[in-house]
């Protein structure tokens, strides 16, 4: 339950992270969860990769990083930077306390009481915001209710896999690998950009944005190759 927990409460600064600052700000440091992992995860569970893994990890987050920068933005941190980077250390904590629940229950039986833990604590934080998206949810047209079912259905594969990955391998090199998305999103925002070109606009744009993020591709491969 501690790891449900946690998640709700690092969705809280997630949250204000996004409402204090643009998104291309923030959004790199939320990448930052699986160096929080790695920490944790050698301090409470006794793991240590090996040094090629634990470099594999490392170039796995910092490939995440070129992927999620959009613009090229000073270097002083900014407090939405920060809320982000305490957002990445609570999802942090939560992964690894997920490996250390996994090792005396079942992946269902975990996601069983995080996602009811999640849900719990998410309503206290919520309060009277409920009602409002129970609106906002009912106004939807169909295709847009068929969306966000499907969305749903999505996220709930993807906590499932993720629960039996973590069952199976090292909390940090997971983690890491788990990083890799950004590829897989720059591919669909691609894709997609074929029939919404203004998705891409920005990186098609700018050389040296589009440069930055192919070599956070190329980086990720090489992560994902080390700690395999």
């Amino acid at each position: 339950m501690l790891a449900g927990v946690l998640q709700a409460a690092g969705t809280v600064f997630y949250v204000k992270a996004i409402a204090e600052d643009d998104a291309s700000r923030v959004v790199p440091f939320m990448l930052l969860s699986p160096l929080f992992v790695l920490a944790l995860a050698a301090m409470t569970l006794g793991e240590l990769p090996t040094n090629v893994q634990l470099s594999g990890c490392i170039i796995l987050v910092a490939g995440s990083v070129a992927m999620g920068v959009r613009e090229a933005k000073g270097f002083a941190p900014t407090r939405g930077e920060l809320l982000a980077t305490v957002y990445a250390a609570f999802i942090g904590a939560s992964l690894v306390s997920a490996k250390a629940a996994l090792g005396s229950i079942t992946p269902l039986e975990y996601l069983f009481w995080a996602w009811l833990s999640y849900g719990a604590f998410s309503l206290v934080l919520a309060r009277g915001g409920i009602r409002e998206v129970a609106g906002a949810i009912a106004s939807m047209d169909g295709s847009g209710k068929l969306l966000l079912a499907f969305g749903s259905a999505i996220v709930l594969a993807n906590s499932l896999l993720s629960t039996y990955a973590y069952s199976l391998q090292y909390a940090s090199i997971v983690a890491a690998v788990g990083a890799s998305e950004a590829v897989f999103v720059l591919t669909y925002v691609l894709i997609a950009g074929a029939f919404v070109p203004n998705l891409i606009r920005e990186e098609l744009g700018n050389g040296r944005l589009l440069a930055l993020k192919v070599a956070g591709g190329l980086l990720i491969m090489l992560g994902v190759y080390l700690v395999s």
